[in-house]
């Protein structure tokens, strides 16, 4: 929420927000489909690689992406899923989401990123354009190495419930900074953003307390508020 009197838990990216009045949600709005904007809450607005298509209006996501309750431009980014490309090749996702990028700068407002099979494209995108804001990998789920290259490259990894089910996981939230940590409840149910902290914490052998304040740090960072 946005409203709220203490804040104990950021959740970086959801489709299910919850009435926790301690935790601030940023609720993800894919662009092309129906929703409304709540002045009490904060948003991402992404033009999502599933969802691509040819009548793309970028001067309406531009002018909706201004509104200041939409904090981050995102989701977006890439997907190689045989099922996916079968729609939207490589070429196209990569040029609806150069242009997000442009726009987020333009903007000044974090980039959040999905990701799948196509971590090598990703880096050298974020190589060849060099901007200021922020980039955070939402959901992320795969192993230490993939991590480490994200990292040494500045991006930000959100996780979510994978980290109570997945070992190469798990390793790879214990070896990612504190300064580079997110965490998420995505679009599944299973668990609320307290549960994923807690086990968070548990892997990382830290206090609760210790990971609430690093995380509402990064959030100040990334977000500047």
């Amino acid at each position: 929420m946005y409203i709220c009197n203490v804040i104990h838990y950021i959740n970086i990216h959801t489709h299910q927000p919850s009435g926790e009045t301690d935790c601030l949600q940023i609720t993800n709005l894919i662009f092309g489909q129906k929703f409304e904007l709540n002045k009490k809450y904060f948003y991402s607005l992404g033009i999502h690689p599933w969802y691509l298509d040819n009548k793309i209006y970028f001067d309406e996501f531009t002018s909706i992406s201004k509104h200041q309750n939409i904090i981050a431009i995102g989701e977006c980014g890439l997907d190689y899923q045989q099922n996916i490309l079968q729609k939207a090749p490589k070429s196209f996702q990569k040029e609806i989401f150069l242009k997000q990028i442009k726009i987020a700068e333009e903007l000044q407002k974090p980039i959040i990123i999905h990701c799948v099979k196509c971590f090598d494209d990703l880096i050298k995108i974020k190589q060849e354009n060099h901007t200021s804001v922020p980039w955070v990998i939402h959901g992320f789920s795969k192993n230490k190495q993939v991590a480490q290259q994200l990292i040494n490259q500045g991006f930000y990894l959100s996780f979510g419930s994978l980290i109570f089910s997945s070992i190469k996981n798990q390793e790879a939230l214990k070896i990612t900074p504190p300064d580079k940590l997110f965490l998420e409840t995505d679009e599944q149910t299973r668990y609320e953003i307290d549960e994923i902290y807690a086990q968070a914490a548990k892997l990382r052998n830290t206090s609760l307390k210790n990971i609430q304040k690093q995380i509402i740090n990064n959030y100040k960072q990334v977000f500047k508020r």
